[in-house]
């Protein structure tokens, strides 16, 4: 049941009524609505999570009662190792993982880390804890929430907001355009491009570019799309993406680039691994560490472990040897360089002949760019005129006149059913 779906909406439409129809009960039909399309991806998914979440809720209380620091530091890593352990199980032995296990692992570890450091002597209720990790609309792919933000408006309740409305609908709509027309376009494209044989250099490089564009529309639009169905049920969730087109440097991309995301890895890996006035070389080695862990979660592979080096290395050298200001142009040409790199390294994972094979057997010429260019061209216009407009703005797509808004949305769904000869590939993440 993914969010671009009928039965998604069907879903929706259900939820609405029985929020309509029984107020009082609002938190329990949320906690039986998300357990239930949660489920729907898979019993033996959902099984696997509701014990690990269980242990999670039992350590919760249990660290708010122990005063030995100890004692509660071995819990905490006896847990830790626990869940490490599931993940590699899933990942390392190619079993079929649990659809969105490592989110909610990532929230999961969030909670109980924040507790170990900054315990609250309140205790935390069953339905309260599932909902705060089982509420669907960001459970798949984030925004991984913590406690600050998401708990104290779950346990407010929900309620239908029909004054944001039109911002929730913008929201959905901006999402669906981005999950279906750009992403699912630039996918196809990139896969064609990945499975010639001898591409042309420009080729080559614009299919590599095309892979992280898709990227970014999957992750970024499937988010919108469940920010914005929150937005309507009155919970207000954290905006993961910015416009990446806009980054000037890799450390600005990936401030960018699912922001909860590497908010996590930055609060809860490396800060683990410092210590007040560290030397510059321990937080090298700890961010280095840090990108070759997110590289390797997205796959057992060496084009992912290069993924988080290129990507750890260039982050390193922007953030302590960047001397001065770089011209416009020149910022320009090495983000491009960069984004299109990092593409090719996602990219690789589908090559029949290995990680450099395109490279290898690259030609040097600009045969069939054009055509690329004028496949994708409508949704890409309308992808880049509307970021601009995004970036432009303090607050994106969350401020704007209703009217406009609404109008922005039909816009946006009729560009999205106009793609639909384009196969929509599922969520990217799915199994993450």
């Amino acid at each position: 049941m993914v969010f671009h779906s009928l039965s998604f909406f069907i879903f929706i439409f259900l939820v609405t009524l029985c929020l309509i129809g029984f107020r009082k009960h609002n938190q329990s039909i949320m906690l039986i609505a998300s357990i239930a399309w949660y489920g729907s991806f898979g019993a033996e998914g959902l099984l696997i999570t509701l014990f690990c979440v269980f242990i999670g809720f039992w350590l919760y209380n249990k660290l708010i009662y122990i005063d030995s620091q100890k004692d509660r530091k071995t819990l905490l890593l006896l847990f830790l190792l626990f869940v490490v352990f599931i993940f590699i199980l899933f990942r390392v032995k190619y079993l079929s993982v649990p659809a969105g296990l490592s989110f909610l692992f990532f929230q999961l570890t969030a909670i109980l880390i924040d507790q170990y450091r900054r315990p609250q002597k309140d205790p935390i209720t069953y339905k309260d804890w599932y909902l705060f990790l089982y509420y669907f609309p960001q459970l798949m792919a984030g925004p991984i929430e913590r406690r600050g933000n998401l708990l104290p408006q779950l346990k407010r309740g929900f309620s239908l907001n029909w004054e944001n409305l039109s911002t929730s609908v913008l929201l959905f709509s901006w999402g669906f355009f981005k999950k279906v027309a750009v992403a699912g376009v630039s996918y196809r494209v990139a896969m064609a491009v990945s499975n010639t044989t001898s591409p042309g250099a420009a080729v080559l490089f614009f299919g590599s570019f095309l892979m992280a564009a898709s990227v970014y529309a999957d992750f970024s639009g499937y988010i919108d799309i469940g920010r914005g169905v929150s937005l309507f049920f009155g919970i207000r969730l954290t905006k993961s993406f910015k416009p990446f087109i806009f980054a000037s440097s890799p450390a600005d991309f990936w401030r960018r680039w699912h922001i909860t995301l590497g908010t996590w890895f930055r609060d809860y890996i490396i800060k683990s691994m410092l210590k007040p006035n560290s030397f510059v070389y321990r937080r090298i080695i700890a961010i280095l560490i840090s990108f070759l862990l997110m590289g390797l979660w997205h796959g057992v592979a060496w084009n992912w472990f290069l993924f988080g080096l290129f990507n750890g290395i260039t982050v390193i050298l922007d953030l302590f040897y960047k001397r001065k200001k770089l011209p416009t142009i020149v910022t320009i040409l090495g983000m491009t360089l960069f984004i299109a790199t990092s593409g090719y390294l996602h990219l690789s994972g589908y090559f029949p002949n290995g990680i450099f094979d395109p490279i290898m057997s690259v030609q040097w010429t600009t045969d069939g760019l054009l055509e690329l260019i004028s496949y994708v061209f409508v949704p890409f216009l309308i992808f880049f005129i509307v970021e601009v407009w995004i970036e432009k703005r303090p607050n994106g797509l969350e401020d704007v006149p209703k009217f406009l808004a609404f109008i922005l949305s039909i816009f946006f769904i009729l560009s999205a059913f106009v793609s639909v000869d384009v196969e929509v590939q599922p969520f990217l993440y799915f199994n993450f």
